[in-house]
Parts: C-alpha cells; sequence; structure tokens
C-alpha cells in the first residue's frame, strides 16, 4: 500500500521539519500538537518554514489539530516525532496499535526518541532500556549503527522502511 497521507504528531522542532519536508514532497500531512497555542500559531501562520543549506522554503501541512482523532484518520503512516520521555512513546505506541486494531487493517508507525551524545535519552535511559521497553509495548527491537545514535523497532508482521519514505527522519518505528 503505498504511503499518502501521514499524521505528524508532536509539533516541536523535530515535528515541524517533519512535517514541512514531506509536505514538499508531496504527502498529505495531518499535524497534531496537545498543544492549542501551537495549533493556534501554526494555523495564524499557514506554513511552516524550513532551512536546509542556507535554502528556505515553505511548506502548508494539509490539517492542523489539537485534537488526535481528525488528525489520524484514515491516514497511511503515524509518526510520532521526537520523544523524549520513554514512558510517553510506550504509551502513544500503545494508543497507535489501538487505533490499528479497531480500523483493522496495516498502519505503520514510526516514532523518534532522542538521545544525547552520551548514549542516553534526556531523561537518563539507556538505549538497551528503551528497546526493551519499547518491545514490551509490542514492538521488536533492532539496534542501528552507533553513530547515528538512534535504535530500529519493527514489530511483528510486514516489513516498513522508514528511510525510504522518511529519509531519516524516524529513528524508532513500529509496524504491523
Amino acid at each position: 500500500m503505498p504511503i499518502k497521507k501521514i499524521a505528524i504528531l508532536g509539533a516541536g522542532n523535530g515535528g515541524c521539519a517533519a512535517a514541512a519536508d514531506l509536505t514538499l514532497r508531496g504527502f498529505q500531512v495531518r499535524f497534531f500538537s496537545r498543544s492549542e497555542s501551537t495549533v493556534s500559531r501554526l494555523a495564524k501562520l499557514g506554513e511552516i518554514e524550513l532551512v536546509e543549506d542556507g535554502v528556505a522554503q515553505k511548506a502548508a501541512p494539509f490539517f492542523i489539530s489539537s485534537q488526535l482523532p481528525p488528525v489520524i484518520q484514515g491516514v497511511d503512516l503515524i509518526v510520532m516525532e521526537t520523544f523524549s520521555d520513554l514512558y510517553e512513546i510506550r504509551e502513544a505506541i500503545k494508543a497507535a496499535k489501538e487505533v490499528r486494531r479497531l480500523r483493522e487493517s496495516p498502519l505503520p508507525i514510526v516514532a523518534s526518541v532522542t538521545f544525547t551524545r552520551d548514549d542516553r535519552t534526556l531523561l537518563g535511559d539507556e538505549p538497551m532500556k528503551v528497546a526493551r521497553t519499547l518491545r514490551d509495548a509490542g514492538a521488536e527491537a533492532r539496534s542501528a549503527p552507533r553513530d547515528q545514535r538512534d535504535l530500529v523497532i519493527e514489530s511483528h508482521g510486514s516489513s516498513f522502511d522508514c528511510n525510504d519514505t522518511l529519509k531519516g527522519v524516524c529513528s524508532l518505528s513500529s509496524s504491523t
């Protein structure tokens, strides 16, 4: 199934960059922030500016909301962008898997976790603890090359190559 509609959950710097990049590459992006003030600011601006190698481009995501159900309705992929709290991402994956179960069709789920230079999350969790926690949430883990400072998580079922679609935006993924 080709991916055309993508939900980006998280409107921090990583989420905004992912939303702008994917919109510019032709995907229909639905953007979620739990902060109404962030949604209002983005809606007022009408677009996100992405600056890469000194070149600025502007992109307007298809839909922006602080309400999750309309953002994820009918999407082909959910991207949870840059978590620092291990338990928050675990709960987000569980919620996304419930959405997938209710719609009774495949739905890849990609989630990014931030690691510091000392190979820990911002809250101090080591990569293996992250891998175990996400595996216990229903994902099957394997580590990526050390210099990427990330982990790649793939759950049981069809494989999903997040790098082909997202070109490195993701660092943890789950799909069944």
